[in-house]
């Protein structure tokens, strides 16, 4: 289980750390829920599904990981979803922390309570 958060650069670390997986190991089985979509490559075919949060609910997410028997899990952590508790339960092997600037004060107020929405993963 790997999970990546900060302000900028979730999506493009992930889809980094996917298309390595992917194409460094054969018959790997790999799932990255990311910014607009749940990606999925199980048995060499690739799926997509269109979702509406980087984070998705918890109940989707969880629904997502346990279909199929995954080798890894890259997921985008926002900062959002950590705060709604959309990760519970769940224990990465690998967090990676991107950055932070002062783009979601409209939700966390005070760049502390963003730092520490962060932090909560």
């Amino acid at each position: 289980m790997i999970a990546i958060t900060g302000t900028n650069g979730k999506t493009s670390t992930t889809s980094y750390i996917y298309q390595l997986l992917k194409y460094k190991h054969k018959n790997i089985n790999l799932l990255l829920v990311g910014t607009g979509y749940i990606k999925s490559f199980y048995k060499n075919n690739e799926y997509i599904k269109k979702t509406k949060n980087t984070t998705i609910e918890i109940d989707k997410l969880y629904l997502s990981i346990y279909e199929h028997k995954y080798d890894y899990v890259i997921l985008e952590a926002s900062s959002q979803g950590i705060e709604e508790g959309r990760l519970l339960g769940l224990e990465f092997d690998v967090i990676g922390f991107t950055n932070i600037t002062q783009d979601h004060l409209d939700y966390h107020i005070t760049m502390d309570n963003y730092a520490n929405a962060k932090s909560k993963i």
